[in-house]
């Protein structure tokens, strides 16, 4: 297996710092060039970014489609601290614990220097907005655009209705993906921010990307799943002190905060057990 990826029950994640995953989406946004994991990416195609925690990771032991979609992205961070004691677990390997949202502050800045344009999909309302505004306070020169992403229902993927599309994982209608496409394109987007959570962003993202390679001669473009990602960055949610996020206790800042995220806690806690005796699927 390359050294800059692991898999963790089946689900690749990437092993490399933050700083050399940023000089690689350099790269490709500069040139398409992209070096790890061997990848080879045709001309034009995206570079799709998502965000594997112990939630996703547990996710994909129970569809094998949406297992198939994360493991096509060329980079896969590690989001959570269950995913970096996994790896330390199964490879004795220290990995850099990549917060999604700090991530996407550091693309805003890098888009902001080198004059790229973003967009931003997702959200309820206009949080997506106001995600953008905040950026931009941020970083002054920034050009982008933002928009409420579209209305996504996922089903057991065996069982659909005739709108739907079983290859997607969830109704999501082909108008919605041109229209967003059509955007990207008008826009002139180099950085597509998408935050529709779990599983929804990352089936809406595997759409945009095959829409993507229908158009010739495009210019680079990176997708990335940034989950509640806009909560944080307009202010709506706070996030936990640097201590705490250090100490990998930002999951329970969370869970005292918003206390409806118990169930999805003691779900996602089937994750630690799964790697500690080995049980992929």
């Amino acid at each position: 297996m390359d050294k800059s990826q692991i898999s963790v029950l089946g689900v690749g994640v990437t092993a490399l710092p933050k700083a050399d995953i940023l000089e690689e989406v350099r790269k490709y946004l500069h040139n398409f060039q992209f070096s790890i994991f061997n990848f080879q990416l045709r001309k034009g195609e995206p570079l799709v970014i998502f965000t594997p925690n112990p939630e996703i990771i547990n996710y994909a032991q129970k569809d094998d489609n949406f297992r198939r979609i994360v493991n096509t992205a060329q980079i896969n961070i590690p989001d959570g601290w269950g995913v970096v004691w996994a790896a330390k677990k199964l490879y004795n390997q220290k990995l850099e614990r990549i917060a999604g949202v700090d991530l996407v502050g550091d693309l805003a800045k890098m888009a902001e220097k080198e004059g790229y344009r973003i967009g931003l999909i997702g959200g309820k309302g206009k949080i997506a907005v106001e995600a953008l505004e905040c950026l931009k306070r941020k970083f002054p020169r920034l050009k982008g655009w933002a928009e409420e992403g579209p209305e996504i229902k996922i089903f057991n993927f065996q069982f659909f209705p005739p709108q739907r599309d079983p290859a997607c994982g969830g109704t999501i209608f082909k108008e919605d993906v041109e229209k967003i496409v059509g955007k990207i394109q008008s826009e002139k987007t180099d950085i597509l921010f998408v935050g529709l959570g779990c599983p929804k962003q990352e089936y809406f993202i595997d759409r945009i990307k095959n829409q993507e390679l229908r158009i010739k001669n495009r210019k680079p473009l990176v997708i990335m799943a940034v989950g509640g990602a806009f909560d944080y960055i307009s202010g709506r949610v706070g996030r936990a002190p640097v201590w705490m996020r250090n100490a990998g206790l930002e999951w329970f800042y969370r869970l005292i905060r918003e206390p409806w995220r118990l169930g999805r806690q003691i779900r996602g806690a089937e994750f630690f057990w799964r790697v500690w005796w080995g049980i992929d699927k």
